[in-house]
């Protein structure tokens, strides 16, 4: 190994290609420290999307730890990519030295027509040194994608609540009617029962009179059969105006019991 393999602080560094995305520091250190101690691990990033850039630097300590593994790890399968291992051949850029190789490889990237369209196009224009056009990122149409997801998800969460509101009023609404409807049949039973309760009472007390007269005439008739026989033609004249003055006024009195049921069951 060369004296430029290795960096200016005197550590040997690897440099490891093809590395999967899901592939972290921690997953890269457990991997190298098996052959021996790891200063750092550092895998470098896009500076404008965040993504990492599919390569990492391992800094052994000691170059015989480092060619270990590099003749044990290169062309070994990790997270499902073919690793590529081998001495670094410069060192480690800084943040700002990988933004400005970004930079100039996004202006160098377009086709020498392209540009030669735009001169001819528009007048040339001075620009600064480090002047870079925008980019957009990547990550922003996922992200406006996944707002709109959730404003989506919370408009039907809405819709379902109020759907459910409604069937709960509604519901409440039919309780609400049935107990009405029962009420009023309770109260309709109510008054069945007291109307029937009333007539029962007064057909009982027709019926109490109609046995108070059948013993009074059974008690006259005993009498009669004990007294003489004029006193008996007497008594009979004398029953028969009773029993038609009786008859004139029972039918008063039944009249007047009419009146006084019918507004009784009025009340």
């Amino acid at each position: 190994m060369s004296r430029r393999d290795r960096d200016r602080d005197g550590k040997i560094s690897v440099w490891v290609k093809n590395i999967s995305k899901r592939t972290s520091p921690g997953d890269l250190r457990s991997l190298f420290e098996k052959f021996g101690d790891v200063r750092d691990v550092y895998i470098p990033k896009d500076y404008y999307t965040g993504d990492p850039r599919g390569f990492a630097f391992i800094e052994y300590l000691d170059e015989e730890d480092a060619r270990d593994a590099v003749d044990d790890l290169d062309g070994k399968e990790y997270h499902g990519n073919v690793l590529t291992v081998t001495f670094a051949r410069q060192n480690r850029k800084t943040p700002k030295e990988m933004r400005r190789q970004t930079r100039i490889g996004g202006r160098d990237s377009r086709s020498p027509s392209r540009r030669r369209r735009r001169r001819s196009r528009s007048p040339r224009r001075r620009r600064s040194p480090s002047y870079s056009p925008p980019r957009r990122r990547r990550g922003s149409r996922e992200r406006s994608r996944r707002r709109r997801d959730r404003s989506r998800d919370r408009r039907r969460r809405g819709d379902r609540d109020d759907s459910r509101k409604r069937d709960r009023k509604r519901g409440d609404d039919d309780d609400d009617s049935r107990k009405r409807d029962r009420d009023d049949n309770r109260e309709d039973d109510d008054d069945r029962d007291k109307r029937r309760h009333d007539k029962d009472r007064e057909d009982d007390r027709g019926k109490d009179r109609e046995d108070d007269r059948k013993r009074d005439r059974d008690d006259d008739r005993k009498r009669d059969d004990r007294r003489p026989d004029s006193d008996k033609d007497r008594d009979k004249d004398d029953e028969r105006e009773d029993s038609n003055h009786e008859n004139r006024n029972g039918e008063v009195d039944k009249e007047k019991e009419d009146d006084d049921w019918e507004k009784r069951r009025k009340d």
